[in-house]
């Protein structure tokens, strides 16, 4: 299994457009912790000018950025050459539109405002958001930049960032495992341990039971071995605990247990508990049956299996 050395965020930049991008980013800053939250910086681009003012009033974390001013969409037009000539879609009555009356129904203008938006420089929000990202730390990191822009298009984009796996993370998702090979805009892919790629929806993975074998640092292997009533269970669990050391992997903390937990109709059955490395779970459950089955084998400790006995009476005419 492959396993995720960097468990923390990559440095990630949300960027909202337009009402239910702002709204999705927004929400995204409520949800975030404050750990997750060292890593994440949060912008919001909108043509309107009250739905900024309530997202600086209720969501701190958001910077914001207007794009639109109070000149007319003609106005617009006008400084921009290159939109009036070669792609907007002139039109009288758009033209007397402010962009906050027409952005929401054509999304052409929306585009207009933003080009005008960058060519002006009025993207200090955006830069400060990125800054943030990179503060002076002596922390290092391997992990890339990752730009999230989102747009009404963007469902399920909250898997990215608050879901809790990365790239590399062994996963279970609703009953489906395997490694996490990408993490797009609207799917997670999984790498099965017989080689086939998963697709899932990202709106099914936000509302699925997610196990991340791949979280912690370490885990626990539990292994029950059977013994027959007429075998010396006190060498037997000698002999498990013998497995254990030989098999390098366990660790000291805490310590491996070894005690009888149940009687059954054939056999004595002894749970066996060890805490190893995560990435030496698959290792010592393979090591501990091998073992286990060869001392057993060379000291006369028998491995009862199921059985019927079958007594037959002869009743006499």
């Amino acid at each position: 299994m492959a396993k995720h050395n960097d468990n923390r965020l990559a440095p990630t930049l949300l960027v909202g457009l337009g009402g239910q991008g702002c709204k999705i980013v927004a929400r995204v800053s409520q949800l975030a912790n404050e750990e997750q939250k060292k890593y994440l910086s949060f912008v919001a681009f909108d043509t309107d000018v009250n739905e900024l003012r309530t997202i600086r009033r209720d969501y701190p974390d958001v910077r914001t950025v207007q794009t639109s001013s109070r000149l007319t969409v003609g106005e617009y037009l006008y400084n921009d050459e290159n939109a009036k000539n070669n792609w907007f879609p002139i039109n009288n009555i758009l033209n007397r539109k402010t962009p906050s009356e027409g952005a929401g129904q054509v999304r052409a203008i929306s585009r207009l405002v933003m080009d005008t938006a960058i060519r002006s420089g009025d993207l200090e929000p955006l830069h400060e958001a990125i800054d943030n990202l990179y503060k002076l730390t002596s922390e290092e990191s391997t992990q890339a930049t990752r730009i999230v822009i989102i747009s009404s298009l963007a469902g399920g984009i909250v898997v990215l960032i608050i879901k809790p796996f990365g790239l590399g993370d062994y996963v279970e998702v609703d009953g489906t495992a395997g490694t996490v090979q990408e993490i797009t805009l609207f799917s997670t892919v999984l790498t099965t341990l017989d080689n086939k790629r998963v697709s899932i929806p990202n709106n099914e993975v936000a509302g699925a039971k997610i196990v991340n074998y791949s979280a912690e640092e370490k885990r626990r292997v539990e292994v029950t071995f059977s013994i027959g009533y007429g075998d010396d269970y006190d060498r037997a669990r000698a002999l498990i605990l013998r497995a254990i050391d030989e098999t390098g992997l366990a660790l000291s903390e805490p310590a491996p247990v070894v005690r009888m937990s149940g009687h059954g109709a054939s056999s004595i059955s002894i749970v066996t508990r060890v805490w190893v490395k995560n990435a030496d779970f698959a290792e010592m459950t393979f090591q501990l049956y091998e073992r286990v089955k060869k001392l057993f084998d060379e000291n006369g400790i028998s491995i009862p299996y199921d059985q019927l006995d079958v007594h037959l009476t002869h009743t006499g005419s």
